[in-house]
């Protein structure tokens, strides 16, 4: 089977394999955002924290997966069904990103990640966030039931990689 079953949240080669996942994801989306204005949100929010922004962008993905894992057997008790996976890791990720844009970046005073969050929730595109978090969630989830099925060597190897590559893509600029 191509996509493997990634419901066992004990299962350390899983819980590895979405590290890895969320690691090549943000990575692959860093090549993108390098390339925006100085100007922009996403653009501050790494110039300004680099490895920092990367580590909670990554931790953030690898949250959601977990969460996912274990709300998949309140919503399924039937056979493993990565696209139900992937639905209830993004519907994780969007409550999340709504309710810490809600609740908490207007409320955090005298903390420098949050004053640059609050650019994001202010930002009239800021719903853009919540389709790209939703993309992330589901190639990073895709990627975990990939990576759970290989060797951990397949996992390791990719993590060296990427991380190889993200101390370079972090300092891209347009």
């Amino acid at each position: 089977m191509l996509l493997q079953d990634i419901r066992n949240f004990e299962d350390i080669h899983v819980i590895f394999a979405a590290f890895v996942a969320a690691c090549a994801v943000d990575t692959a989306g860093l090549f993108v955002w390098r390339q925006y204005p100085k100007e922009a949100a996403i653009s501050k929010w790494y110039d300004t924290f680099g490895l920092v922004a990367y580590m909670l962008d990554v931790t953030s993905i690898v949250i959601g997966i977990l969460l996912a894992q274990t709300a998949y057997g309140f919503f399924s008790k039937a056979a493993w069904s990565p696209m139900l996976f992937c639905a209830i890791a993004v519907v994780i990720q969007q409550i999340h990103d709504l309710a810490f844009s809600q609740l908490l970046v207007p409320n955090i005073h005298k903390n420098r990640v949050f004053d640059v969050l609050q650019s994001y929730v202010s930002n009239s595109e800021s719903w853009k966030v919540l389709i790209v978090d939703a993309v992330y969630m589901v190639l990073a989830s895709l990627l975990t039931m990939y990576l759970a099925g290989q060797k951990t060597w397949v996992s390791a190897s990719l993590l060296i990689t990427t991380l190889y590559v993200t101390g370079y893509a972090l300092y891209i600029h347009a």
